[in-house]
């Protein structure tokens, strides 16, 4: 016996060292395959919050359009809802200067719409006629900010195919 296990020695080692390389290469697979998939999970997390963001930010548009106004609590929403923009979209992409452009330009028309319907300045004054004019330049500009904020998510949140 101890003659034929030294005669099929050699070709045992072999097959052992065959099979810890086969197993070697399925394991490094299966950990290329892992570290894959943790990839898309962190893409598609990451796409999810980034539409969340671009949500708010035309929620606060929207609601500016249809109110003609903004008020404290959607500023603050909107600030909210968007304080992650920095740490979700690349440098280049200056999200957060928008978001923060926006929240100032909300802040100049909630001022000029409180200032209009206040008793402070003179229904028929001069002041009172520039405040009606900012606020209008306001909701225009607001108006047409809509499509640019599109364009500049849009690669952002562009579905890609692999």
């Amino acid at each position: 016996m101890k003659e034929f296990l030294q005669e099929w020695q050699p070709l045992w080692d072999a097959f052992n060292v065959f099979a810890t390389t086969i197993l070697a290469i399925c394991v490094l697979v299966l950990a290329r395959e892992q570290n894959h998939l943790a990839l898309t999970q962190a893409k598609i997390e990451a796409q999810d919050r980034r539409l969340a963001l671009f949500d708010a930010i035309m929620e606060f548009l929207a609601n500016i359009m249809m109110r003609g106004t903004t008020g404290p609590e959607e500023l603050r929403r909107m600030l909210r809802e968007t304080r992650h923009a920095q740490f979700m979209f690349p440098k280049k992409a200056k999200i957060r200067e928008l978001v923060d452009e926006l929240y100032q330009k909300g802040l100049e028309l909630e001022y000029c719409e409180k200032d209009i319907e206040s008793t402070k300045i003179p229904a028929l004054g001069t002041a009172h006629r520039d405040c009606i004019e900012k606020s209008v330049e306001l909701k225009k500009w607001f108006a047409a900010k809509r499509p640019e904020i599109e364009e500049q998510f849009r690669p952002y949140l562009a579905i890609e195919e692999e």
